[in-house]
């Protein structure tokens, strides 16, 4: 089944995310540890930790409330809950714990006014379609 972006919902700390979205890019990555000895032939290694990171592209459209941007600041932590297809009951569901480690506003002369706010997952997914089957 395709679906498409339109039908993200999206919040953070309890505060629905309004404002038009462009992107969310959900970038999921490992760290693992070189475990190569002596006289192997290839290299090998261990995994040891996860790491999520989120980049979000916005526009702000003029109805963003002040609550929507006092959320996405810098050093704002709490939870993050989306649904890639919406939030009606059975569509998937994502959350976890989450930082906002960067926040930048683009005002270009003659264009839309665009948002990009870039996350960092704090601890394990405690909602995760893929892995745990968690819908709304």
């Amino acid at each position: 089944m395709h679906h498409a972006g339109t039908n993200l919902y999206a919040t953070f700390q309890g505060v629905v995310i309004t404002t038009d979205q462009r992107s969310l890019d959900v970038n999921e990555t490992v760290k693992i540890v070189d475990t190569t000895a002596g006289a192997d032939a290839a290299e090998s290694h261990v995994v040891t930790t996860k790491a999520v990171d989120f980049n979000w592209g916005l526009l702000y459209n003029g109805t963003a409330s002040l609550a929507i941007l006092q959320v996405l600041a810098v050093g704002e932590q709490g939870t993050l809950a989306f649904g890639t297809e919406g939030n009606s009951a059975g569509s998937p569901r994502y959350q976890c714990q989450a930082t906002v480690t960067s926040f930048k506003k683009t005002i270009p002369y003659a264009g839309t006014v665009e948002l990009s706010v870039t996350m960092k997952q704090n601890a394990d997914w405690e909602a995760n379609y893929e892995t745990l089957g968690s819908i709304w």
